[in-house]
């Protein structure tokens, strides 16, 4: 997935940018710093209101994803009104850009395939393996070894992506669950 995500924003960056710089011939500079704005503040409330799948983030990966939601949401807002020129030819490229968008090809992805480790981003993967963790202690006996198949692809997975990561974590000791992030994440929660 990450040379997907690799080559969507190799092609979309400059699509958008030449959209953009074009726009800022035909629109007004101040309407656009004021969308990106509160598009930007719209972005930055997703994160903060939305909760976490299983797991608080610590305050570091917090604030990274705060402000990588806002600069995206900010100037994906100002790229549109800017593209705005186009009139109705803006809805197909919008929509092919949203359609082919990692997020977007991540979650058919998960509908098509089932939720495999593979397909789950960093920061999801440390919060599956910490619910495996409190499900390990609830399900019953017979499920048990189903959710350890199911933690050994997890920890395959952690492996495969940051062998060092992972080896440090282990090294840290059973009690360092709370921190995986700390050891296997590269990026914020929306890596």
């Amino acid at each position: 997935m990450t040379r997907y995500r690799t080559g969507w924003w190799l092609a979309v960056i400059p699509l958008c940018a030449i959209g953009f710089l074009a726009g800022l011939l035909v629109a007004d500079l101040a309407a656009l710093v004021v969308l990106f704005l509160l598009a930007a503040g719209v972005g930055a409330l997703t994160v903060l209101v939305m909760p976490a799948e299983t797991a608080t983030p610590r305050r570091g990966v917090l604030v990274r994803s705060v402000v990588r939601r806002s600069l995206t949401t900010g100037t994906a807002a100002a790229t549109f009104a800017s593209l705005s020129f186009l009139g109705l030819f803006v809805w197909p490229i919008v929509a092919v850009i949203a359609i082919t968008s990692p997020p977007a090809v991540r979650w058919m992805l998960r509908r098509v395939l089932g939720a495999t480790p593979e397909l789950l981003s960093d920061y999801e993967l440390c919060c599956a393996w910490r619910a495996s963790t409190i499900a390990l202690r609830r399900v019953a006996t017979h499920q048990r070894l189903t959710l350890a198949g199911r933690r050994q692809d997890y920890l395959d997975e952690m492996e495969r992506r940051n062998g060092d990561g992972f080896r440090a974590w282990l090294d840290a000791g059973l009690c360092a669950d709370e921190q995986l992030e700390r050891f296997l994440v590269s990026g914020g929660i929306d890596e």
